[in-house]
């Protein structure tokens, strides 16, 4: 097909769908988007609450708690332990299909009442009780979206490292304070953009560099202070006159990186062994389009912060995943992912929400280890496909209707 140009019904500009766009959507049998990328990747950040925590009390064992939804928000929150626990079922909140009210209506029904985890946590982590969107992590505070990590602290998008400080976009580093978009760094202060540096601060585009300071887009360096090199030497007593411990004089330095910041060399983008790929933060990616912070990936297009994900669109959020599309927080291995958020372990799951190891779930909330499931409901395969189908025909011919009859076609009331 040719490139399609449409009117999104939520902002009213214009946006093109491409055909290897068409392509995808065919193959996963969803039709195009109504929305354009932008309004589209709005409404999935709806899903994703990464930095506002909130004082509340588990609504099973009633122990204190942080949770990520205000206490003004109708939802039932449970902590981590009891909400993993057998204390409850979440098939007892299952609901007949009303073919009287449209399918979203209902759906936010089984939303609501169905409990919720506090906080995003996958797999196993110690002591991050002030942490979300986490997984494989021990000893993090106050940071967010860290995968296999140890000791972070005030942190984003951190990635296999131990003893981080105040960094963001950091992958694979130790050590280090005040990083940000930095690959494998070791005992490093106040990089942006650098990887492979080592015992080094107040760097700009440098790899491979050790013993450096303040310089910008150097490679394979050693010894060198403001881009002039230096012996060891020179290097040690050169230093002992920079006195970063005095408020000023720090003052002063970051101030001078910030300048040799804006007069360094700056590369188009941050693309790094990558092929066919537009965006910025992509590594070790092929055929990645317009999507942004992927440390490995392949054909993908309009996503954020997902690792080793394949073949998917429109995804905030994953791990480990293939045909994954409209999603906030996939988990680890999706597939065939269409309209979930806050999944971990599916298959073939559409328009669910803090579902866990499970297939074959269709307007779901909260259910773990189950299938052939709608509105929570357990059905025989084929009465699951069957209903599944009945009710995908009637959203085609059923125009949404908004409870607050604004016409909004999304859920994101009930999450602000």
């Amino acid at each position: 097909m040719d490139n399609v140009t449409k009117n999104c019904q939520n902002c009213k500009k214009d946006f093109i769908i491409e055909p290897e766009d068409f392509n995808f959507y065919e193959k996963i049998k969803v039709p195009p988007p109504t929305f354009c990328p932008e309004c589209r990747l709005q409404r999935r950040m709806v899903f994703r609450n990464e930095r506002s925590l909130y004082k509340d009390v588990c609504d099973l064992c009633q122990r204190r708690i942080v949770s990520q939804y205000s206490p003004d928000k109708p939802f039932v929150i449970y902590c981590r332990e009891c909400w993993n626990s057998d204390r409850w079922d979440s098939l007892q909140y299952g609901q007949d299909y009303d073919w009287e009210k449209p399918f979203f209506i209902q759906f936010q029904k089984l939303l609501v009442k169905v409990p919720r985890i506090a906080l995003v946590q996958l797999s196993t982590n110690l002591n991050c009780d002030y942490a979300n969107f986490l997984a494989d992590c021990k000893n993090v505070y106050l940071s967010q979206s860290v995968v296999e990590s140890e000791n972070i602290f005030y942190s984003y998008a951190v990635d296999k490292c131990f003893d981080i400080f105040d960094c963001s976009q950091v992958k694979e580093c130790a050590q280090c304070y005040e990083n940000i978009d930095c690959i494998r760094n070791n005992n490093s202060k106040f990089l942006f953009r650098s990887r492979e540096c080592i015992d080094s601060s107040f760097l700009f585009d440098c790899v491979n560099c050790q013993n450096c300071f303040m310089s910008s887009n150097l490679r394979n360096k050693q010894f060198v202070i403001r881009n002039a090199q230096y012996s060891r030497e020179e290097y040690e007593a050169r230093m002992k006159e920079i006195h970063p411990e005095c408020y000023q004089d720090f003052i002063n330095l970051k101030s001078e990186f910030s300048s040799l910041i804006k007069n360094g060399i700056h590369r188009f983008a941050n693309l790094v062994k990558t092929t066919s790929c537009t965006g910025d933060n992509i590594l070790n990616a092929k055929n990645v389009r317009f999507s942004f912070d992927i440390p490995t990936g392949e054909n993908l297009k309009f996503c954020i912060r997902t690792v080793n994900l394949k073949d998917s669109w429109d995804v905030t959020g994953g791990i480990t995943g293939e045909l994954v599309y409209e999603t906030a927080v996939a988990g680890h291995e999706g597939n065939l992912l269409c309209f979930v958020s806050n999944a971990d372990i599916l298959r073939e799951v559409e328009y669910s929400d803090w579902c866990k190891n499970s297939s074959n779930l269709f307007g779901c909330a909260g259910v773990k280890n189950k299938q052939y499931c709608i509105f929570n409901k357990q059905y025989t395969k084929e009465e699951y496909e069957k209903l599944r189908a009945r009710i995908i025909e009637q959203m085609k011919g059923m125009p949404y209707v908004d409870p607050r009859g604004t016409g909004t076609p999304n859920l994101r009331h009930i999450f602000r």
